[in-house]
Parts: structure tokens; sequence; C-alpha cells
């Protein structure tokens, strides 16, 4: 089996020693993080990626070409809402056919009524044969980012931040069927990102909540493994903590697909969530003859 990661949009042209298809794999990009307005609000966390599969594609064949679009993760918010990360698909060169397409992670809102997390990408919203849902991002105060969708699971809801005072983020969603993360309830202490299954990568830890100085940043979410060492599905950023000084940071999403999480409250100034990971696809297929195994990356 052969193995090629894209990871920018272009035109794909199949390779000459292309037999038969295994499957391409689409990981949507997470969601942007939200960030805080001075003195009044914080962010909440962005949704991670949806996943879809396709195991079959009529008439592919060596030399065939098609449009792919493999797009960044949405931008983190500075007293906004994080955006929507687009879609991720594989199409025919004329765009008229979709042969499979992910959703991007809805961003996380600036987040003055303590909810707001962005949804996961949808899998009824996508197109494949295999079909599974980000998680959504964790709300209120410094929210975590959601965990990725992958192969085996969705992804895991980022965990819900602080609602009053200067106090903690919260964690980001494991990826791939793993844990939530974990939500605040009380202390100025960082909650910890859910645990990713199945090789997705962990959330990572929200940033600690100051009361005479700067909020903690989140921690990024760490990256999936399902494919090989650096490629899979990641965990949602840690929430930032809050502060009477300036304001956590949120964290990136992990690679891939992993929602930002949501910026801190600070008094002295806004705030920024962190962005979504960018999205992936992966195409394997068998090898005419007796070619070797291997992987490699077009970016």
């Amino acid at each position: 089996m052969t193995t090629i990661f894209y990871t920018s949009t272009q035109t794909v042209t199949v390779p000459v020693d292309f037999s038969t298809l295994t499957y391409i794999d689409c990981i949507g990009p997470g969601g942007g993080g939200g960030g805080g307005q001075s003195g009044i609000t914080a962010g909440a966390g962005g949704g991670g990626g949806a996943f879809s599969q396709i195991t079959s594609l009529s008439g592919i064949a060596p030399s065939n070409q098609y449009h792919i679009q493999v797009p960044a993760g949405g931008a983190a918010g500075t007293n906004a809402a994080g955006t929507t990360g687009a879609d991720c698909w594989w199409k025919n060169t004329a765009e008229t056919t979709t042969y499979a397409l992910a959703k991007g992670g809805t961003g996380g809102a600036k987040n003055d009524s303590h909810n707001g997390g962005g949804a996961g990408g949808a899998a009824a919203s996508g197109t494949g044969n295999t079909k599974r849902s980000g998680g959504t991002g964790g709300g209120t105060r410094g929210g975590g980012g959601g965990g990725a969708a992958g192969p085996t699971a969705d992804g895991a809801i980022g965990g819900t931040g602080n609602n009053s005072g200067y106090n903690a983020g919260a964690g980001g969603g494991g990826a791939d069927g793993g844990t939530q993360g974990v939500d605040w309830t009380s202390g100025a202490t960082g909650t910890a990102g859910g645990t990713g299954a199945n090789n997705g990568g962990n959330g990572g830890a929200g940033g600690n909540g100051n009361n005479a100085g700067a909020g903690g940043n989140g921690v990024v979410g760490s990256a999936g493994t399902e494919y090989d060492g650096s490629h899979g599905s990641g965990g949602g950023g840690g929430g930032a903590g809050t502060s009477t000084g300036s304001g956590g940071v949120g964290a990136v999403g992990g690679n891939y697909g992993g929602g930002g999480g949501g910026g801190g409250l600070s008094d002295v100034g806004n705030t920024t969530g962190g962005n979504g990971a960018a999205a992936l696809i992966t195409f394997v297929y068998a090898t005419a003859g007796n070619a070797r195994a291997f992987g490699f990356v077009i970016g």
C-alpha cells in the first residue's frame, strides 16, 4: 500500500503506479476559539473538524486528475468570535461532483452569555461511506476546543470554562472517541484536557487563572497518530485563564482538525483565542505489480 497525505488545496494527479483504491479520508479543520473584550467577556472554544471516508471511486485510474480542498483551521478571534473552518473535500476537476467531504468546526463565540462553544463539524452534512462528527467546543470563559473526529469515532467535547471571578480555563476534548475536556468547577488551576482514543490526539490543558497578574495560556492540543507518527485527528486546544491583568491566550488545536481554545477574560485589554488546526486528506491505494509500500506528504 502507498499512503499520500495532502495538506494544501491543489489539483491531484493519480500516480502512475495506482492499481486499486483502499480509501480516501478527509478530516475537516477545527474552528477558531473566540476572544474576549476587556473587562466584559471571554472566549469560548471552537468545534473540532468532522471525518469522512470513501472506499470506492468510480472510474479512478492512473493519471486521472481531481480537485481537492484542504483548508487551514478557523482563525482565532480577538474581541470577536472565532471563524468557522471551511469544508475539506475531494471533487472532480469541474467541481460539480463531490466524492468525499468533511465539515469544519464552527468558531467559538465572543462569550458574554456563559455559553457559545462552537459546534463540531457535522457528520450528517458530510459526504462519504463513513462519517463522524467533531466535538463541540466548551462554552463560558476560556472553554476548551473540541477534539477532531477520526476513523473510529466522533471527537470529544471541550471542557466548560469558569463562569465567575478570575479563575482557570478548561481543557480541550480528546480526538477519535476520546474523553471530554474536564469542566472547570472551582479554583485557579486549569483543568486537564481529555485523553484521545484510537491513537487520536489528547486535548490541551486549560490555563491558570490569576487574581493579581497575568492569566495563563491554554496548552496546545496534541497531534493524532492514527496514520503514522505525525498524522491523525488532533485534540482540542486548552482554554485560557482569566485575570485582573493581561488575560491568557487560548491554545491552538492539535493536528489535524482540533478546535482552538477560548481566550480568557482580562481587565486591561482584549484577549485572543487559539486557531483551529488545519484539515488533512489521506489517500491510500494498492500499487500495480510488486512496488514497495511507502508514504509521503504533498503540501
